[in-house]
């Protein structure tokens, strides 16, 4: 199919629960919204009408028997198209929330976080020496009973990485961000790779077909044409130090945003970062790369709402089209949430960035 042109997409979300379609769940289903981020923990809100009719019938609440919907049942969640069914979000039902008022329908509202939240419930202090980064995710993954996919890299630096009473899934995601890299769960399998340049899916979003609506804006404030990192190594007694003028920028072409803050402002700017603290002489270098990368990503950011779409996910390169110039380029996708109502049918909303401003006309 040509770009920019929308693909079907069935406006009801398919639902599973411990396996299983459910007459009640589909026909009373008022609301929806999955939430993804960067570092993981998907996410998902479903809410029903809760009453059935005709108000004759012995059971009054249709959710109110635990036939289905209970706390701790499987639920999946797919963005089905004409094609095919994509599955979008896996996990449990952790809560249960039931909302009466004047004027309003009765309302019975699933919350179910995914298998990344019994990391999120476990907490722990705990060394891990000579290993790479990871090594430690798989080490942890493995404790969890969780199946990994890591997709490139990671294997260096070795060090040793101390968990200081934190969530085995705070101190991942700490020790992920100082390497520039990412965790999902997709599917019943942990996902760990490189952010930006691991390529999760492209699409691109044409305004005004496939794209409703989006803010842009490229903001030079958090640009550096240099980034240092210091820290002081133990075990050699000497200081260590990693500087960084280049990293992953990510897909798009253009004009970055670290060579602009000397082009169009005529100054360079030099930050030194002191508050990580790296072991290391590789654990400096990554570490430097990993925030200049990250600030130079921060440049270009995008809010947008879509036609939904179960493949606009976290990872996924966007591109952009029927817009301003300046911004018709690529960008990663770092946020999204994917909604259904019975007004608006179903919605994907995105949080995106890249590293390059487009070209003018």
């Amino acid at each position: 199919m040509p770009d920019g042109l929308a693909t079907l997409y069935a406006a009801h979300p398919p639902i599973r629960i411990d396996g299983q379609q459910d007459a009640d769940v589909d026909a009373k289903l008022h609301r929806m919204s999955m939430r993804e981020a960067v570092g993981g923990l998907s996410v998902l809100e479903l809410e029903f009408v809760d009453i059935q009719k005709p108000r004759s019938t012995p059971q009054l609440f249709s959710f109110g028997d635990e036939r289905v919907l209970k706390l701790g049942a499987e639920l999946r969640l797919y963005g089905s198209t004409v094609q095919a069914a994509n599955e979008i979000f896996r996990g449990k039902i952790s809560a249960l929330e039931f909302e009466a008022g004047p004027g309003a329908p009765l309302r019975f509202t699933v919350l179910a976080e995914d298998a990344l939240q019994a990391l999120r419930k476990t907490r722990r202090s705990a060394v891990y020496e000579a290993m790479s980064p990871k090594e430690v995710v798989q080490r942890v993954a493995e404790a969890h009973k969780l199946r990994t996919e890591i997709r490139d890299g990671l294997t260096a630096p070795s060090g040793t990485w101390v968990q200081m009473n934190e969530s085995d899934l705070a101190f991942l995601r700490r020790l992920l961000d100082r390497f520039d890299a990412d965790l999902q769960m997709v599917g019943d399998a942990l996902q760990v790779g490189p952010r930006a340049r691991d390529d999760r899916g492209r699409l691109t979003l044409h305004y005004p077909t496939n794209l409703v609506r989006l803010r842009a804006t490229a903001d030079l404030a958090d640009q550096a044409t240099e980034v240092r990192v210091a820290g002081w190594d133990p075990l050699k007694g000497s200081a260590v130090t990693g500087t960084a003028a280049r990293g992953t920028l990510g897909p798009g072409e253009g004009r970055t945003g670290f060579a602009l803050v000397g082009s169009a402002l005529g100054t360079t700017r030099r930050e030194h970062v002191g508050h990580h603290q790296p072991a290391t002489q590789a654990e400096a270098e990554a570490m430097a790369t990993a925030i200049f990368s990250q600030r130079a990503r921060r440049f270009m950011r995008v809010t947008g709402t879509a036609q939904g779409n179960p493949a606009l996910r976290v990872g996924t390169w966007v591109a952009l089209a029927g817009v301003n110039p300046l911004f018709a380029t690529s960008y990663v996708v770092v946020e999204a949430c994917h909604r259904y109502d019975r007004i608006e049918g179903y919605r994907t909303d995105f949080v995106a960035e890249g590293a390059s401003l487009g070209e003018p006309q």
